[in-house]
């Protein structure tokens, strides 16, 4: 008898375990497959949008908003001198300039 109910424990976690790997993979599906989250960018220095040497962003070199991103110009002048995109994009300050070639 307690040969039998020891295989039944065994058995059951077996089925446990195999129920918890069905379901980490689909949460593991589930994360994976939502889109990367936005960022929000607010102008830190005068600059190009996607400037390399000196970050407009200050956000570190390289770092720049992109199609899902949300940016603020509320106190420097940003130059757009290639392709550039936001999902919103708020100036709010008087006498601000986006200047776009």
């Amino acid at each position: 008898m307690v040969d039998g109910s020891l295989r039944l424990a065994g058995l059951s976690a077996i089925i446990f375990w195999e129920r918890m790997k069905t379901r980490v993979i689909l949460v593991l599906i589930v994360l994976l497959s939502l889109p990367a989250a936005a960022a929000d960018f607010n102008d830190f220095v005068n600059g190009n949008w996607n400037a390399d040497a000196m970050n407009t962003w200050g956000e570190g070199v390289g770092t720049f908003p992109g199609a899902s991103d949300d940016v603020t110009i509320d106190s420097h002048s940003i130059t757009v001198t290639a392709d550039a995109e936001a999902n919103d994009l708020f100036i709010f300050k008087p006498g601000t300039v986006l200047t776009v070639f």
